[in-house]
């Protein structure tokens, strides 16, 4: 058995059956390609078996070889694929400019990490508004400087 034309870790061809956990993919691979032999050539083999779409999360790939006889061995592939990372998609100060490192005025991009901005010193509190493109996600602010007077 093969998942990327490498041999499943763990499956020797002794197997009666099993299940087999492979290293995680990441976001990028969309696909896996799960293939077999068997030394049975009267065997059928029926399941997840060639291209396979990869989900984001766990995914489990099951494949059954039934022997001549009619003995059936089940084989499961799992395989983690990585989130997407969330990214903010605006971000802002109510009232205030948004500024890059070399405090010059900006504008929110998203592959921009950094931002300041300069309060006046009557200023007691500022809001900063920030939209991120996966509401299962949250925003928090860090390093945030409580003003006191």
């Amino acid at each position: 058995m093969t998942a990327d034309g490498v041999t499943v870790p763990g499956f020797t061809p002794e197997d009666q059956g099993g299940t087999y956990t492979l290293s995680p993919r990441s976001y990028d691979t969309e696909t896996i390609e799960i293939g077999y032999k068997t030394s049975d050539s009267k065997a059928t083999v029926v399941g997840d078996i060639g291209t396979q779409k990869l989900i984001e999360g766990v995914n489990t790939f099951v494949i059954v070889v039934t022997s001549e006889s009619g003995t059936a061995y089940t084989y499961r592939i799992v395989v983690q694929r990585d989130y997407r990372a969330p990214y903010l998609t605006d971000l802002g100060a109510v009232g205030e400019k948004l500024l890059d490192t070399s405090y010059k005025n900006t504008t929110f991009d998203k592959e921009v990490f950094e931002y300041t901005t300069i309060v006046t010193y009557m200023t007691l509190h500022a809001t900063i508004n920030a939209a991120i493109d996966n509401e299962t996600y949250t925003v928090s602010c860090s390093n945030s400087t409580a003003i006191t007077t």
